[in-house]
């Protein structure tokens, strides 16, 4: 006591928890209450008298109350634009403000009092109201109440003061809403964590209290009467054992498919894999992944594979080892890819094809377009590395072909030891990738041949 703030001890006087009105001895007026004590549902929340001690309301400042630690919400103190964020400004000091610069959404830190009567402080970054991403809004709340539960079992606090996570002038169906993931949270973190904290303060104002009096008989039923009496305000949906809300559509599927008794009744467009049989446990598909391209047979993909590999052999068988390095009929295949070719050709050392100057880019076209030449009588086939000089025509054409180009092909004074085969040009028509044929603008042959013509075909 001796380090906080003498003004704040003369202004203020301390509320313990025994000051507190507890849950479970709260006035209750059976006469409200119109359930049948013998025809009570299956409850999805019963009663549990051992977890209703445990919860008390407060409806004094939450910087007077003194118990082992309070939850903040960080971005309104940091905001100051509600009174308990003034409140709870000037009873912990200036410090305080200093602290949190940078936390994220959810997070959740453990600190000192500072000038508060608590011993400590947890303080959580909660979400802003939005409804444009509700479903994020409610996760994030989720997370800072269980956030800040966990840290108090963790800590092994026996107390612990809640006040509202979320903004409560928002529209009231949201504030409703939120009421429920907070309450039925703080249910489901009790059950959990059955030892620590001992005792949840709900710091709320009277006008608060209308509210949560009834999401606290629907969460925290004092009796069968009661908890039959407000099961009408659960909300129809599912939640984990946390009590967060299980959304179908972001579920994780381990198995590949679901069994007929699994699915529910949203999957409206499923059907059974194998029609023919009627056994109960059939695996069904729900129609939102069937309607997707891949989830449909589209041919045998290894027969068609090896009747590509066969062709490609077959350039052996023809010749085409006389015209080609081994290294590229081994390339083909075994399915080398166009980028293995590229990493190759940004390693080598293909001088000897750069001095030949029969590939080179020599400017942009009216349009802005890169135009690539090529002069077949600086290419001594006969001599030269062809698998280099494929390497090479990728190293000059790889940062050409991302936009439209044009290709001048010189066919001028050329003879038969200037010309490729027909099989080398196939196969580096079939080893370079789309954009080479799919950005070229313009080829212009100069001076061709009828043979020329023919391959260009």
């Amino acid at each position: 006591m001796d380090d906080r703030s003498s003004d704040f001890v003369e202004r203020n006087s301390h509320t313990t928890l025994n000051q507190l009105q507890n849950w479970s001895k709260l006035y209750v007026n059976e006469d409200n209450f119109t359930g049948d004590e013998e025809n009570i549902p299956d409850l999805r929340f019963d009663v549990r008298h051992d977890l209703n001690d445990r919860i008390y309301i407060c409806y004094d400042d939450l910087s007077k109350l003194e118990v082992d630690a309070v939850v903040l919400p960080i971005n309104d103190v940091n905001l100051r634009k509600s009174q308990l964020a003034r409140d709870v400004t000037l009873g912990a000091g200036p410090e305080i403000s200093a602290v949190y610069t940078d936390m994220k959404t959810g997070s959740v830190t453990f600190e000192t009092g500072f000038a508060l009567p608590a011993r400590f402080v947890i303080s959580v970054m909660e979400p802003r109201i939005s409804l444009k991403y509700q479903t994020a809004v409610e996760t994030a709340l989720h997370g800072c109440y269980v956030g800040a539960m966990q840290c108090a079992a963790e800590h092994k606090l026996s107390s612990v003061a809640f006040p509202l996570l979320y903004d409560p002038t928002a529209e009231p169906s949201l504030t409703t809403h939120m009421g429920h993931i907070a309450i039925r949270t703080i249910r489901c973190c009790l059950q959990k964590l059955s030892c620590h904290p001992k005792a949840v303060v709900l710091v709320l104002t009277e006008k608060q209290m209308d509210l949560y009096s009834n999401l606290l008989s629907t969460y925290f039923p004092r009796s069968n009467t009661e908890a039959s009496d407000f099961i009408y305000w659960l909300p129809q949906t599912e939640f984990t054992d946390w009590g967060e809300i299980v959304r179908a559509d972001r579920a994780i599927r381990i198995r590949d498919f679901a069994t007929e008794n699994e699915a529910t009744s949203e999957m409206s467009g499923t059907f059974l894999l194998n029609k023919k049989s009627s056994h109960k446990e059939d695996p069904v598909i729900p129609s939102t992944i069937t309607s997707h391209s891949f989830a449909s047979m589209s041919g045998d993909h290894d027969s068609r594979r090896k009747r590509q590999i066969e062709n490609m052999t077959s350039f052996h068988c023809s010749g085409f080892l006389n015209d080609c390095n081994l290294l590229i009929i081994l390339s083909a295949v075994l399915g080398y890819s166009y980028h293995r070719l590229l990493r190759c050709a940004r390693t080598e050392n293909l001088s000897e094809i750069a001095s030949t100057k029969a590939l080179y880019v020599c400017g942009n076209d009216r349009g802005g377009s890169p135009v690539v030449v090529l002069v077949a009588k600086y290419m001594n086939v006969q001599n030269m590395n062809m698998e280099k000089a494929l390497l090479y025509f990728i190293h000059i054409l790889d940062s050409v072909v991302n936009e439209r180009y044009s290709l001048v092909y010189f066919h001028t004074v050329s003879e038969s030891k200037n010309h490729p085969s027909v099989e080398f040009i196939r196969h580096v028509y079939h080893t370079l990738d789309q954009r080479y044929r799919e950005n070229l603008k313009y080829l212009y042959i100069v001076h061709p041949s009828f043979m020329s013509k023919v391959k260009t075909l």
